[in-house]
């Protein structure tokens, strides 16, 4: 069962034509939206901050424009199945009031977190650009709907660089990603993870693998505290990816993901050049699809030889 499929079981025809609506809307206006993005970026440089590892860093997944009542910016911690949902209104005016249309929008998203997506806890929260609106909002929320909904408070510039001068937090762990306090580097810093998040087009992915691929492509690098880099996609996969319109290549948790046409293949962390008579020879993305797979369980089936050798011993 889809989600609009849920929605229209549980809330009817008019709520699932509402999801629709609202998911045509947020796909137009995403690229545009600078306030969205900042708050983003500035939401996954403080998970990363608090974070001990890359482990932990793996466990927070964050996307955008998810199929939801309230779908601007979803952030799921995996090990403890808790959602956190932001509808962002970068506005003072009634457009960011918390009222009878976003209460019954957060309630429904809170029921479908809990039983379409099974968390064991869901929040959801109206981002605004106006600490005075946030405050009104939060005196408005019913008493019975405090505990998973909120009004949050964002500073909004077109500017990275006075976001992140005006924000404390993120300013602080930003400092602690870069083990600086040079206001020029953490803004750096901010803009790397900016462009990796952007480019990803709202899908879900790991804190560790976006601040991880930030590290990757800085030059100086300026990611010093204890973020680790995320192995960068091989040349020749880059490559071969580009001869095919549509087909894509990404790292997520540490593998290489190549996509084309709804179908994705991992490759582990295999990146060895195959010899160039054999890329020459696929000349389809299906051909290249299928070495991909086969290459993928080569290296299944060595992972799992070397780990029977070593068991015996």
């Amino acid at each position: 069962m889809s989600v609009k499929e849920f929605v229209r079981a549980i809330f009817g025809d008019g709520a699932a034509k509402k999801l629709k609506r609202i998911g045509t809307g947020g796909q137009s206006n995403q690229k545009g939206s600078t306030f969205e993005n900042f708050y983003a970026v500035a939401k996954i440089c403080m998970l990363a901050a608090n974070s001990s590892s890359m482990q932990e860093m793996d466990d927070y997944l964050v996307s955008s424009q998810e199929e939801a009542f309230v779908d601007d910016l979803c952030v799921r911690q995996t090990s403890t199945r808790h959602k956190t949902n932001y509808q962002a209104k970068n506005s003072a005016g009634a457009v960011a009031d918390w009222d009878a249309e976003m209460q019954l929008r957060f309630e429904r998203q809170q029921k479908i977190d809990i039983e379409y997506h099974e968390c064991s806890s869901s929040q959801q929260v109206l981002l605004v650009s106006c600490a005075d609106k946030a405050a009104a909002n939060d005196q408005k929320i019913p008493s019975q709907l405090k505990e998973f909904c909120a009004s949050e408070y964002f500073f909004y510039s077109s500017s990275s660089y006075e976001v992140v001068k005006r924000k404390p937090e993120l300013r602080d762990a930003l400092s602690l990603i870069c083990t600086s306090n040079n206001p020029s580097i953490l803004d750096s810093a901010f803009k790397l993870v900016l462009g990796i998040w952007s480019e990803g087009g709202g899908r879900p992915r790991s804190i560790g693998d976006l601040v991880g691929q930030a590290k990757a492509i800085a030059n100086p690098n300026i990611f010093a505290g204890h973020i680790a880099a995320r192995q960068a996609i091989p040349g020749w996969l880059l490559e071969k990816c580009a001869a095919f319109l549509g087909c894509q290549a990404r790292v997520e948790f540490g593998s290489f993901i190549v996509s084309y046409n709804g179908m994705e293949v991992s490759l582990g962390t295999d990146s060895n050049e195959p010899e160039a008579r054999v890329l020459e020879a696929l000349q389809t993305p299906s051909d290249f699809l299928m070495f991909l797979l086969s290459k993928s369980a080569d290296g299944l089936k060595a992972r799992a030889q070397t780990k029977g050798a070593n068991d015996e011993h």
